[in-house]
């Protein structure tokens, strides 16, 4: 099989963060022991039935139990064999585990817009799958409103219309039952992503080794690091709201000032801001100075550090860039192409000499590319409509990741000093571009405005950020996305391969994939 090159070529950064959080919520324990039950893995067992792919519900297994496609099954992840035993049409949260793993990590959990109710979680100490029991709510009749093979139940409160939705991985947990009561217990929650957890097991074992003989707290020596991961973002909220896990490695949701004003975050500035011994600089001074007011609150003081930066947009496939010609060309005598967007040339052959591309230099990396909006729409329409190319992929069962697109269009638009403005809210006397209202064919009126903190909503109103938001709209009305971006079972795994293999035994081509 032909190996395909591909080429990052849009991107807007993203960073995670390191939280240290506020204590809260209680435990409780439990576990299971191995039970001999039939196995049956939801995402294979899927496949055959279309009208099952974008979400499935326990209905639908109960439809399937009561056809007989099986026969009991027990709901599986991560190719751990527990979630939930299914037996005779009725899922039964209470049962044991059939998988030889440890499960441990069961959990009390309330609500904070109803009276209390709580279930346990247990947690696979190996694989990550978890075990879920409910039991039971004070003062409100909880029941299921529905179960997606994504997520965890979802519940409704019959009485006060109040809903919640757990986490699959034990997120809410504030303890474990395997804690080593002569050690210091350190809990980590690790969100995942495409940065896995190994790393984090490796420092965490080198953290106990180096402190394997060094007492925090009277009675104890030592420390037993914990560590618990999510691919979910949500997870990372719910679990500072109700947990008892210290320290966070997230890309939540909300920002590190909401975090803040939610009372979830614990002030960290003195570790921050002091220059410890044999140090020759503070980590406040290792960070780059126009990012630290990420890291704090609205009161300037410091509540997370930086993780790692990803970059978030669009990645292209050479090989069908060369193969299919679509880059653009310089001068006329190449293809010419007539969209309902402009007009543009196309290369016709390798021979023919590219455009200079978007940093205006020839012979760089990006010659052909498109250098403007107006490029870009003529690029996907010239894929759509005259190579019967499929211009994006992304994943159907995120589809936040269509941000990606929009966040990367928007850095690209705006550039660097409306981007920090963002994070400062002071464009530091740089006029920034903001729509104030729009003419009869709903064209924008715009004005410049040097932004400061108390005019910084307008960034909201940003041009760049219209445009960028406008791009995706008329993606979604020409039909660029591929059929499975669509499906709520597509994956980012499942849209990276369908990108890596598009083209090959007669899949659908695909020139894009939106990535994060």
């Amino acid at each position: 099989m032909k190996m395909k090159r591909v080429l990052a070529g849009l991107f807007a950064g993203v960073w995670a963060f390191t939280f240290v959080a506020c204590e809260n919520g209680k435990t409780t324990t439990g576990g299971g022991t191995p039970q001999s039950k039939t196995i049956i893995d939801l995402y294979s067992f899927l496949q055959p039935y279309e009208s099952y792919q974008d979400e499935f519900t326990i209905e639908d297994l109960q439809e399937a139990l009561a056809e007989g496609w099986v026969d009991s099954a027990i709901l599986t992840k991560n190719g751990c064999e527990i979630y939930g035993d299914v037996e005779g049409g009725v899922i039964n949260f209470g049962e044991e585990s059939t998988c030889a793993h440890r499960f441990t990590v069961p959990t009390t959990r309330t609500n904070a817009n109803c009276t209390e109710f709580g279930y346990a979680t247990a947690v696979c100490s190996v694989c990550r799958a978890t075990q879920f029991t409910f039991t039971g709510a004070l003062g409100h009749d909880w029941k299921i409103d529905e179960h997606y093979i994504s997520d965890v139940p979802h519940y409704i409160c019959d009485d006060c219309g109040a809903t919640h939705t757990g986490a699959l991985d034990g997120s809410n947990s504030g303890g474990v039952s395997n804690d080593d009561p002569m050690k210091d217990v350190l809990r980590v929650y690790n969100q995942q992503d495409a940065v896995g957890d190994a790393w984090l097991e490796n420092a965490a074992k080198r953290f106990e080794e180096k402190y394997a003989d060094v007492s925090f707290s009277e009675g104890k020596v030592g420390v037993q690091v914990i560590v618990l991961g999510t691919t979910n973002a949500q997870d990372i909220t719910n679990s500072m709201q109700t947990s008892g896990y210290q320290l966070y490695f997230a890309r939540p949701n909300e920002s590190v000032w909401e975090l803040t004003q939610m009372g979830l975050l614990a002030d960290i500035s003195d570790v921050v801001c002091e220059r410890l011994d044999g140090e020759y600089k503070s980590i406040q001074e290792k960070i780059y100075a126009a990012t630290r007011s990420s890291c704090m609150g609205g009161d300037n003081k410091y509540y997370a550090l930086p993780h790692y930066e990803a970059y978030a947009g669009l990645t292209y496939d050479v090989d069908l860039f060369e193969e299919k010609n679509l880059f653009f060309a310089d001068g006329e005598t190449s293809d010419y192409y007539d969209s309902q967007f402009g007009t543009a040339y196309f290369v016709q052959s390798e021979y023919d000499r590219k455009s200079c591309g978007p940093d205006g230099i020839y012979d760089t990396q990006d010659d052909g590319l498109p250098s403007s909006l107006v490029e870009f729409l003529i690029l996907c329409d010239y894929m759509k409509q005259e190579k019967n190319i499929t211009p994006f992929t992304f994943t159907g069962a995120y589809p936040y990741y269509s941000n990606m697109l929009v966040s990367a269009l928007w850095a690209s638009l705006a550039g660097a000093d409306e981007m920090k403005a963002m994070y400062t809210l002071d464009s530091n006397g740089t006029e920034i571009d903001v729509i104030t209202g729009w003419y009869d064919d709903e064209t924008p009126t715009v004005e410049r405005v040097v932004i400061t903190p108390d005019n910084a909503y307008k960034l909201y109103d940003s041009m760049a950020r219209y445009y960028a938001t406008a791009i995706l709209e008329i993606a979604e009305n020409e039909g660029w996305f591929s059929d499975r971006s669509y499906q709520g079972s597509c994956t980012h795994k499942d849209a990276q391969s369908e990108f890596i293999l598009n083209g090959i035994s007669g899949r659908e081509e695909i020139g894009m994939l939106i990535e994060g």
